[in-house]
């Protein structure tokens, strides 16, 4: 039987070469300004918890990236997806680069929203754990 469901998955170094490889293509392509490249971007700023949170969605269909390492372990992969934060505190700002795979097509803000929408679930869970089972004290 065959799901439907479509899948975003964040890589990191437990598939070291597939997220390096990746890393260095969004490095390269942004040093010639995505010049030629069919990308897609998003670009959000949030407000809040005495902090200014900007998260900036880079998408490119697989197609660009030629010599994907293992492309076909990935049913259905089509884009692959950069995503760069950068929050300002009051006395400091720091930067964090996450890269992603997915089956959904390159469309930034699409991909955007379904990422946001599973840190809040993320931090939801989180919060339920730590105080209702006090996980942070274990």
């Amino acid at each position: 039987m065959q799901s439907k469901a479509d899948y975003i998955l964040s890589l990191k170094d437990n598939h070291f070469t597939l997220h390096q490889q990746v890393k260095n293509w969004f490095g390269a392509a942004q040093c010639i300004g995505f010049e030629g490249i069919n990308i897609s971007i998003s670009q959000r700023i949030e407000k809040g918890h005495n902090r200014i949170e900007k998260r900036t969605v880079y998408t490119v269909p697989v197609s660009q990236i030629p010599g994907l390492y293992q492309l076909d372990l990935w049913v259905g992969l089509k884009t692959i997806v950069m995503v760069v934060r950068s929050i300002q505190h009051w006395n400091k700002t720091t930067q964090e680069v996450q890269f992603y795979i997915t089956s959904l097509v390159s469309d930034a803000n699409k991909i955007a929203s379904v990422i946001r929408q599973h840190w809040g679930i993320e931090n939801s869970v989180h919060w339920t754990l730590d105080v209702t089972f006090h996980e942070d004290e274990s």
